[in-house]
């Protein structure tokens, strides 16, 4: 709990480019960190209305679990094959079960480039 609330103070950005080269109804995985030692990797997708998003791509549900690069479900939803649970790309929330959301991430884009506050 007291890490959440420091979070709040220790917001923390990356530069990731390319964002020209992300088109409408796609997604991407990107690895902030080393992943060995704790990084995080996040999937930058590109809703087919053109809206850019950032979620974690470990599913929420159990660990192992991780959502795919590659083409969004419906040109909206990211998708864990292991579980076959489709999350909302905006909200990071799972569109048929009683699952929890997968963490989302703030994502401006700009000059090419994605912004992601973490």
């Amino acid at each position: 709990m007291l890490s959440k609330f420091l979070k709040l103070f220790r917001k923390a950005s990356v530069v990731v480019p390319g964002a020209d080269q992300l088109p409408p109804g796609e997604s991407r995985t990107i690895q902030l960190g080393d992943g060995l030692e704790g990084g995080k990797q996040l999937l930058i997708c590109r809703t087919t209305d053109g809206e850019v998003s950032a979620l974690d791509t470990q599913c929420p549900h159990e660990p192992g679990g991780r959502l795919m690069p590659g083409p969004l479900r419906e040109g909206k939803n990211a998708v864990c094959p292991l579980h076959n649970f489709h999350f909302d790309a905006k909200t990071g929330r799972n569109m048929e079960s009683m699952c929890k959301a997968v963490e989302t991430y703030k994502v401006k884009e700009k000059n090419g480039e994605f912004h992601i506050t973490f």
